[in-house]
């Protein structure tokens, strides 16, 4: 379905701020405070925006490891079995389906390698060798950018990171629960959490501050529905001739000011940096990835696009129950 000028302004502005007042949004994309409340019930009830927090797990000591992966099965039903075994495992954050060198990505929140290794070895196991081509990227940091380019009007960047912190974090029983609650339930306000929750206002509002100043939950953030916007969504595999800390300014200074770039990645593994884009016409990725090589040329070796099909699963909080020790 098509997105009117006025839905596409309202999503850019407020993707990274979903508790943003309809009075601010009003006032930086020059609409009437009740049809940004309109516009904004409209995109939440077709299911192209939904809030949801902004979880961030490396604070507590954890860490993403995104295996890019291609499987080689004998039939159809092992590979569903395989596939459904990585959907249940609550090891898995994230599983999709792409086109290009690889079939699937999957990312495992892990403490260390170690567990890594393990949850893959246990693959095989059960599985047999199903892998027959595999790379692992350890995720070192990420900053989250909104979609400028849905904005016919000058709507500011914003970003979100994470990944940069160096004093780790505990949470308690309490936190670990309103986490959950807010992954697992769809977030209309802090006053509706604390009702189905059970707990006084007061008592939610002092965990929210507190866990925002511990920068595990930064904000509520909307998640856009790209399929249902006609928004095509790709990676781009970005292998660098060197590592130093002025081509990361130079790469993630190039991200933020593209407007298709909504999030750049920082890995260690076999590429240095990995850039989620949204496009509307499938041929401006080709554009985009020789305005690459033209801006960074001589620090780039290589760029891989892979292209987004299916999003198989995708976990807010991988911590169910108990967060392991």
């Amino acid at each position: 379905m098509r997105l009117s000028e006025k839905e596409r302004n309202i999503i850019a502005c407020t993707e990274l701020n979903a508790e943003m007042s309809a009075r601010k949004i009003g006032k930086t994309c020059g609409y009437k405070d009740h049809t940004v409340r309109y516009s904004i019930n409209n995109l939440i009830n077709r299911k192209i925006i939904r809030a949801i927090p902004f979880i961030n797990i490396y604070p507590l000591g954890y860490s993403y490891y995104n295996v890019f992966f291609s499987i080689s099965v004998k039939s159809t039903k092992a590979k569903n079995d395989f596939l459904n075994h990585l959907i249940n495992s609550p090891r898995v954050t994230f599983l999709a389906e792409l086109g290009g060198d690889f079939q699937y990505e999957l990312s495992i929140c892990a403490k260390n390698p170690q567990t890594v290794l393990s949850f893959l070895k246990e693959l095989s196991l059960k599985h047999g060798n199903i892998f027959f081509e595999k790379s692992i990227s350890f995720r070192v940091s990420a900053n989250r950018f909104n979609r400028s380019f849905l904005a016919d009007k000058k709507i500011p960047i914003s970003s979100i990171s994470f990944g940069n912190q160096t004093n780790p974090t505990n949470i308690d029983e309490l936190d670990h629960k309103i986490l959950i609650a807010l992954s697992t339930d769809n977030f209309t306000s802090r006053r509706s959490l604390a009702k189905t929750m059970k707990l006084p206002f007061g008592t939610l509002e002092n965990r929210f501050k507190k866990l925002q100043e511990k920068d595990v939950l930064p904000k509520m953030i909307y998640s856009v529905n790209p399929e249902l916007c006609n928004i095509q969504s790709f990676k781009l595999l970005i292998y660098t001739k060197g590592i130093s800390d002025k081509l990361s300014n130079k790469i993630n200074l190039f991200a933020k000011k593209h407007p298709n770039i909504f999030y750049i990645i920082e890995s260690l593994g076999a590429w240095e940096y990995e850039f989620g884009v949204d496009v509307e016409n499938r041929s401006d990725i080709l554009n985009i990835s020789q305005e690459l090589y033209e801006e960074l040329g001589s620090d780039i070796n290589n760029i891989k696009v892979l292209s987004i099909f299916r999003r198989l699963k995708f976990s807010l909080y991988p911590f169910s129950s108990d967060i392991e020790s």
